[in-house]
């Protein structure tokens, strides 16, 4: 029989669970992750697609944040990690497209 920690203590949350904080926060994440990425992809779609002039040059321009690629090689493994994510104007926007949809659609 498993006895709670906070029996009778009157510690006991009402309410409050963890596992649902988590989802919920699981849920922003992957709601403004997929809106970013589906951005992302609209920008670089735009910037192949249109003709030649500074629309299209808006719409290839990137920033890349994140480090290389560092390897370990210890000789009987290698070890390689490395992150980076390329924003670009339509992934900001989808992120806030995420967050509007987050805010104002529960």
């Amino acid at each position: 029989m498993i006895i709670s920690l906070f029996q009778g203590t009157g510690h006991q949350h009402k309410g409050f669970s963890m596992a649902r904080y988590a989802s919920k926060i699981g849920r922003v994440i992957g709601i403004i992750l997929i809106a970013a990425i589906i951005g992302g992809a609209l920008g670089h779609l735009f910037a192949n697609l249109l003709p030649v002039g500074p629309v299209k040059d808006f719409f290839s321009v990137n920033f890349p944040i994140g480090f290389n690629t560092f390897t370990l090689n210890l000789y009987f493994i290698e070890l390689s990690l490395g992150f980076r994510i390329h924003i670009n104007f339509l992934s900001v926007i989808g992120v806030l497209v995420g967050y509007y949809i987050l805010r104002f659609v529960r």
